[in-house]
């Protein structure tokens, strides 16, 4: 997930170095194939959008870059992450103003977020990669180590939905292990 607009626009040639010099090499060290990792403007549907959402709701893994605080990209990073689905957050490292913290770029919301930071920009960038990419990899393999479970414990909608039709089919179970008998007396059969 990324802001990606039209082509031969600032974000679109950002989004492309992203894909093909941080997450590509970090994801396919972790054995991800290259043509598993896509990105909504690379698929050929004829409905962007409800392809974009099957992913989102599908996959295993999503990485969002909140570069920018593209709307449609908060909207996907909320969505992803109230599914309780594993998802990496990156984002561009803020170069014009590098005193502040990164808190100060962050909305509210995304301040307690776990953020890879990238450099594309500074003269140092290329230099810097090959250290993003390790992280990337590292956090990514984490992960895959947890089995992709949910970054939201045991809040997430997907999670308690799991739980209580578990509790539901344990109650049935027991409902039908019960018998009435005269007096309404439950007796055990």
């Amino acid at each position: 997930v990324s802001p990606i607009k039209e082509k031969g626009s600032a974000e679109r040639r950002n989004s492309d170095l992203v894909m093909d010099l941080l997450l590509k090499p970090a994801l396919i060290q972790c054995g991800f194939l290259a043509d598993n990792i896509v990105r909504s403007d690379q698929l050929s549907s004829p409905n962007i959008q409800v392809d974009m959402m099957d992913h989102l709701d599908n996959d295993e893994l999503c990485v969002i870059d909140i570069s920018g605080g593209n709307q449609n990209v908060m909207f996907e990073y909320g969505y992803r992450k109230g599914l309780g689905k594993s998802y990496i957050v990156i984002k561009a490292m803020e170069t014009s103003e590098p005193q502040k913290d990164l808190g100060d770029f962050l909305p509210f919301d995304l301040k307690t977020e776990r953020i890879i930071l990238y450099d594309l920009q500074s003269p140092d960038a290329l230099m810097n990669l090959p250290g993003t990419i390790e992280t990337l990899r590292n956090l990514v393999l984490n992960r895959i180590d947890e089995g992709f479970f949910d970054q939201q414990g045991k809040g997430s909608v997907q999670e308690i939905s799991s739980r209580l039709r578990a509790i539901e089919k344990k109650l049935d179970n027991a409902l039908a292990g019960i018998s009435f008998g005269t007096g309404g007396v439950p007796e055990v059969d």
